[in-house]
């Protein structure tokens, strides 16, 4: 599904904003940070992601073995 860090992501923003919680303006805001930072690019159809590492330490995400199938 994931080709050189971009995906088809057919949600609008304001279906990310109701899915996390967040009001659209905060969800807005958010996103332009990170596009404006170079850590995704996002339009109504999909999301590419720049810089994976960042976005990780952004999050502070822990690393995660990917699950065996």
């Amino acid at each position: 599904m994931v080709k050189r860090g971009k995906f088809n992501l057919a949600l609008r923003q304001t279906h990310l904003a109701d899915t996390l919680g967040l009001s659209l303006v905060h969800t807005n805001k958010t996103l332009r940070r990170l596009r404006k930072t170079r850590l995704i690019e996002f339009d109504e159809r999909c999301l590419k992601i720049l810089d994976e590492e960042e976005l990780k330490t952004l999050s502070r995400a822990e690393p995660v073995p990917p699950a065996r199938r």
